[in-house]
């Protein structure tokens, strides 16, 4: 067996050495690239064949640009703690007006001699923090540039050195574009067929560029040619993502206006300042809850998108139907609600308690009860 994992594992590293990685492969067409105007490729992709632009990234842009986006978030952070430091200081002497500028500290002539030792010092210890997380950056920065080698091809990148430490900027190079579509034909075909018929699917509701047919993980959808610009998308034979509609509402918890959102589900509200506020605005039935009689019964929906019923207290209130409670208090064990079940003769109200099932006809105005 040891013979056979060692002959294995010699193979194996003489495939990768010598195998072509077929995702590096290109095959050209004689297709223009609509939004930048450079040649149209073929590409191989882990969902199979597509057409790209010849600007494409061999990478995922979205991952790498929000690597770039995490040590932004790292900077910021270490200007935080200096200026912390600062704001400690001048606590400490409120007696003179300490300045940080461009990275010093500004002491006049009147400052007492031993708070111009603790700045003298202060300045010797910010220097040299300074050069620490300046490394630290650095070495972050060549971590994310290892992890993408094409992407100074693609992406502008510049470490500088300000007053408050290190600044990172970065910015997409013009030839950036990440024009994608699906190719609708057998690779087999690829040298007969017209590629120029696009399988488009009208224009884009939110920018007006064509929708073209793209694949995923989910299988093959329609996609504003616009991305990442334009984040649009359709199913194939369903209707284009409504876009957000503002309410006259404010979020309880931000301030900011709410908006009616469309999901996987349907219709909700929630806060527009997503993702930094995630205030979704629940849906109550207008039934009070029978069991702690202080909460609201929601609507809510488990993981697999089965609508169930429960106490907005939760978890203070674990109440929990998955029928919908009406207000009408059972008549045969007095249990305090019945739930709404839907029959193929019409909607009925029944008892929750298993060993009653007391069932009566529900009014016509059933259906019509507040959601």
């Amino acid at each position: 067996m040891a013979e056979f994992y060692e002959r294995f594992d010699k193979d194996l590293k003489h495939a990768e050495k010598h195998m072509t990685d077929i995702k590096r492969m290109e095959k050209p067409t004689d297709l223009i690239c609509e939004k930048c105007g450079k040649p149209l490729v073929i590409k191989w992709g882990k969902h199979g064949s597509f057409i790209a632009c010849s600007g494409y990234p061999d990478f995922s842009s979205k991952s790498a640009e929000g690597d770039l986006k995490k040590l932004e978030n790292e900077i910021t952070r270490q200007r935080e703690r200096a200026l912390n430091k600062v704001a400690k200081i001048q606590a400490r002497y409120p007696e003179v007006p300490i300045r940080f500028e461009d990275g010093r500290f500004a002491s006049g002539p009147g400052f007492p001699k031993k708070i111009v030792a603790v700045l003298k010092s202060a300045q010797t210890n910010f220097a040299k923090q300074r050069l620490k997380d300046r490394k630290t950056v650095e070495a972050r920065l060549e971590k994310i540039q290892a992890r993408y080698p094409q992407m100074n091809g693609f992406y502008d990148v510049d470490l500088q050195d300000t007053g408050e430490g290190a600044g990172l900027v970065w910015q997409r190079k013009k030839d950036f574009c990440t024009y994608t579509r699906e190719l609708t034909v057998d690779l087999a075909d690829v040298d007969k067929a017209d590629l120029s018929e696009q399988s488009e699917e009208g224009s884009c509701e939110n920018c007006g560029r064509p929708m073209v047919l793209k694949k995923g993980r989910f299988g093959t959808f329609f996609a504003c040619s616009g991305y990442p610009d334009c984040n649009t998308t359709k199913q194939i034979g369903g209707a284009q993502k409504k876009p957000d509609q503002p309410l006259d509402e404010k979020c309880p918890v931000c301030e900011s206006n709410l908006v009616m959102k469309s999901g996987r589900f349907g219709e909700f509200t929630a806060c527009s300042n997503y993702p930094t506020c995630k205030y979704v605005k629940q849906k109550t039935i207008g039934v009070k809850c029978p069991e702690c009689s202080e909460g609201e019964i929601i609507e809510r929906r488990s993981k697999k998108g089965k609508t169930f019923y429960g106490c907005n207290r939760y978890p203070d209130c674990t109440f929990v139907a998955w029928g919908k409670p009406v207000p009408e208090k059972c008549s045969e064990c007095g249990s305090p609600y019945m739930v709404e079940k839907w029959l193929k003769a019409g909607a009925v109200w029944q008892c929750p308690n298993a060993e009653c099932k007391h069932k009566v006809e529900a009014p016509v105005a059933a259906g019509a009860i507040t959601q």
